[in-house]
């Protein structure tokens, strides 16, 4: 366990949050990061993947790329997302070529895509999975129980109507810090 991981922890535990579960053990993976109805998720989030002493990166709309918030993000592994569509790419192309160019570890992507009350997933992240051939993991935060968690790691096999019902049926019983914006 290195220093980063054991402050990590450390932190987690004096706001008496726990982590669970194992990082997969993939050469790259995705992290569904839900249910995300607050910035406390992020916060939590990276400890979390810092206490798992995982590489990673998060997707993030470019909009708070701003000086100097950027700096953080960027050295926190901030993959800014310009959901404008000027570059001509998609959201998934931008992604992809960014997971492309990691050689290795996790990409957290929110499949909400807001804190805010929505009624549906977007479904990026399924056919990022499909197109890499790259797993899944279930990352989730369940403010009732304080607990942080990786749950099972798995690649999309079913069509997006299938995986999108078993993601629902993980997600059910985990617990947001704002109830009413949860899609669950």
């Amino acid at each position: 366990m290195n220093v980063k991981s054991c402050i990590a922890k450390f932190i987690l535990k004096l706001f008496g949050w726990k982590a669970i579960g194992e990082k997969p053990n993939y050469k790259k993976y995705l992290v569904l990061s839900e249910p995300h109805t607050s910035n406390w998720d992020f916060i939590f989030g990276v400890l979390a993947m810092y206490a798992y002493g995982a590489k990673y990166r998060f997707i993030i709309k470019s909009e708070v790329m701003f000086f100097p918030l950027n700096l953080l993000m960027k050295a926190l592994g901030a993959i800014p997302i310009d959901r404008s569509k000027k570059s001509g790419q998609s959201n998934i192309d931008i992604i992809c070529e960014a997971i492309d160019k990691t050689e290795e570890g996790a990409i957290a992507i929110s499949p909400k895509g807001t804190r805010k009350k929505t009624t549906r997933l977007k479904s990026g992240f399924y056919y990022i999975s499909k197109r890499l051939n790259i797993p899944v993991c279930y990352g989730y935060l369940d403010y009732k129980n304080k607990i942080i968690g990786l749950g099972e790691t798995r690649f999309m096999e079913g069509t997006l109507e299938e995986e999108m019902k078993y993601i629902f049926d993980f997600y059910k019983d985990k617990t947001p810090k704002h109830i009413e914006n949860n899609i669950f």
